[in-house]
């Protein structure tokens, strides 16, 4: 899909976390910003430029929580577990357990002409419990010491023991991943494969973490709603109706509320971050099929999908809103591209596309809605002749109007950009990127 699909859908949120252009001095200061005053208590709406300050402020607010050095120990903790050596030990453990949980299945073949592929089929079913026992590599080597219990990982990192820990518990269910067909040799006019379906076995409840001396570094849980899910079909992972889980890196906190498929008529994922309790950033999204349809004059059937988005950002500013058949506002934008020299079926196109669309900037500080957006196009002058290309449009609701290259000036967020590759170097100076 081409780029404006994307601006469509996630305008704001690109413009707002915040990447736009330009330049500006101000000081890049790295500590947490001071919360907000309250606001008043009845708020009134904001002009157009008002509106520009607040989102601008908001956005060096939002960006200002994140930080490299947050994840220093982070840094220090694998290049640590990078030094321990014999790491053949666990390769060769990971082997011969792969070729113990190998079950043959047969031999097929093709011939084509005078050549012939044989395939040699097996199954792979992995499940967490097949993976255990404890390895240790705090001497600097790594050395196997058991083999039985929770599959741990112990190393030295600045003179105290950090253990890493993989768990799985509850009940399980069978799901096939895929099938692996690796090219083994040939021999004559014959070439050989083997062909491994992938089974895993997933637990109602997954978890890891990774702790140094008694201070937990990182934790993660992950829930899975198998219920029904394991019988000898092996049905796909995209069967699960709903995960939801909980990452947690030092005082960063990522919770995926839900994803949730039903029927594959329905799909939902909505996801939060927070540091130190605080929330950051809240997003969602969700398609519907609603039923199957022609494609213009020709016999072709597709579904109908509606999508919903909606993000919250510090509960200051949100973008919310509604796509009514994703794939024809897709198709639509297209066309108009396809068809630039033509002004006439490039504004049709777009008439039909807006059609489709609802989606709105809210400023929660300072009242409901802001502006809308929808789409239109501008004249360009070519060497060739003059074509319109599409473009995104805020609308206020004082009735003023801009493109998003306007409102998203290089001048007003120049800082704001700053800071975004600021802290973006910070990260690739922090991990050698």
């Amino acid at each position: 899909m081409k780029k404006i699909m994307l601006m469509v859908a996630v305008a704001f949120m690109t413009a707002m976390c915040f990447t736009s252009c330009g330049d500006d001095d101000s000081n890049n200061s790295s500590s947490d910003p001071t919360p907000d005053p309250t606001p008043d208590p009845t708020p009134t709406a904001l002009t157009p430029a008002e509106e520009k300050e607040y989102l601008e402020t908001t956005a060096k607010e939002f960006i200002g929580y994140f930080k490299a050095a947050d994840f220093d120990n982070i840094n220090n903790i694998v290049r640590d577990l990078e030094k321990v050596d014999d790491a053949d030990v666990i390769e060769d453990w990971l082997e011969d357990v792969i070729n113990d949980i190998k079950e043959y299945l047969g031999q097929t073949q093709e011939g084509y002409g005078y050549w012939t592929n044989v395939y040699t089929d097996y199954k792979l079913l992995l499940q967490v419990s097949q993976f255990k026992g404890t390895f240790d590599g705090t001497s600097g080597e790594w050395e196997r010491k058991t083999n039985t219990g929770n599959l741990t990982f112990k190393f030295k990192s600045g003179g105290e023991t950090c253990t890493a820990m993989v768990q799985g518990s509850g009940q399980t269910a069978k799901f096939k991943v895929g099938v692996e067909e690796d090219w083994t040799g040939y021999y004559s006019n014959t070439e050989y494969y083997d062909q491994n379906t992938i089974i895993i076995v997933v637990p109602q409840t997954l978890t890891f973490t990774l702790t140094k001396g008694s201070n937990t570094v990182v934790s993660s849980t992950f829930n899975f709603n198998i219920s029904g899910a394991d019988s000898e079909d092996y049905p796909s992972l995209s069967t699960i109706a709903d995960i939801t889980g909980n990452v947690k890196v030092n005082d960063y906190e990522f919770v995926l509320d839900k994803i949730h498929a039903q029927n594959n008529s329905e799909s939902t994922i909505s996801m939060t971050v927070k540091k130190s309790g605080k929330m950051l950033i809240e997003t969602s999204a969700s398609a519907t099929v609603k039923a199957s349809g022609a494609v213009d004059s020709e016999v072709k059937v597709r579904n109908v999908v509606d999508g919903a988005v909606q993000v919250n950002i510090l509960n200051k500013v949100q973008v919310k809103g509604t796509i009514s058949d994703v794939m024809a506002l897709s198709d639509y934008i297209n066309e108009a591209e396809e068809n630039e020299d033509d002004r006439s079926e490039v504004k049709n196109c777009i008439a039909k596309a807006n059609r489709l669309l609802d989606i709105w900037l809210y400023n929660d500080s300072y009242g409901s809605k802001v502006a809308k957006t929808y789409l239109d196009y501008y004249k360009k002058e070519r060497y060739y002749g003059t074509i319109y290309q599409v473009c995104p449009i805020l609308e206020f609701t004082d009735g003023t109007t801009y493109t998003f290259d306007e409102y998203f000036d290089e001048v007003t967020f120049s800082q704001v950009k700053r800071n975004f590759e600021n802290l973006v170097e910070d990260f690739e100076d922090l991990f050698d990127f």
